[in-house]
């Protein structure tokens, strides 16, 4: 099931699956925390899941994208740390970590309803929607997150921001191969990782590719992979990789 994963159809067909669900969690909410910079936010961010108070999610919102999100702080960045489980245990935790924000700055509250969405809107790349270029998706070390974006964000118009604690970056930028080939070399310089173009407003995938590419020795191997599942070439040949 692991080589079937993400495997956009180039290896089996499935005609039944079997879904493990978890129980809803009785309430939630996130907390705001103002960050001046995002070495700063990661940072932040490293400590309170070092913490024994379980945060459930964490995201970095650049100003902008927080005022798009209907966020009202005037810092840099914002950090989003949400907070699920029993109410008891939520509001415990929640005060602990108020406590952690180090500078002085405001920590807000967002409540169950709102918290919600805002996560839905970060989880849909929502926030980036109104960016009129091409949207990437960049798996990477969250400690590298902050080089990374600044080793790009001079060059280009981009908008972006980060969920998984730092380690992935959704990034809007402009059409074509320049905006992906410095997202993959900035990966390739800091800790590496792999981008991904999600949505290609301006024909990008003519000019590159959309998935990022193998090494040779990894390109081999799922070679070898895609011929023993599909020998006949027949499932999405060609879908993700050439030859794959």
């Amino acid at each position: 099931s692991k080589l079937i994963c993400g495997s956009y159809g180039t290896l089996a067909v499935i005609d039944e699956v079997t879904i493990k669900t978890l129980p809803r969690p009785e309430t939630s909410l996130s907390l705001l925390f103002e960050s001046d910079d995002m070495a700063s936010a990661v940072a932040l961010i490293a400590g309170i899941f070092a913490s024994p108070h379980e945060p459930g999610a964490a995201a970095i919102l650049p100003q902008p994208v927080a005022a798009a999100a209907g966020i009202d702080l005037a810092a840099d960045f914002v950090v989003v740390i949400r907070l699920e489980g029993i109410a008891l245990s939520v509001d415990d935790r929640a005060g602990h970590l108020r406590g952690m924000g180090g500078t002085g700055g405001t920590v807000e509250t967002v409540p169950q309803a709102l918290s919600e969405t805002l996560w839905r809107r970060i989880r849909d790349v929502d926030l980036l929607a109104d960016h009129a270029g091409d949207i990437w998706k960049l798996s990477c070390p969250p400690a590298s997150a902050p080089q990374i974006i600044a080793a790009i964000e001079p060059h280009f118009d981009m908008a972006f921001y980060a969920d998984w604690a730092g380690g992935l970056l959704w990034l809007a930028g402009p059409s074509g191969a320049d905006f992906g080939t410095a997202l993959r070399a900035a990966l390739t310089l800091h800790g590496g990782g792999h981008a991904q173009l999600m949505c290609d407003r301006g024909k990008s995938k003519q000019l590159i590719p959309a998935l990022q590419p193998l090494p040779p020795a990894q390109a081999g191997l799922s070679k070898r992979v895609k011929a023993a599942f599909d020998p006949l070439g027949v499932l999405n040949f060609g879908r993700m990789h050439d030859g794959i």
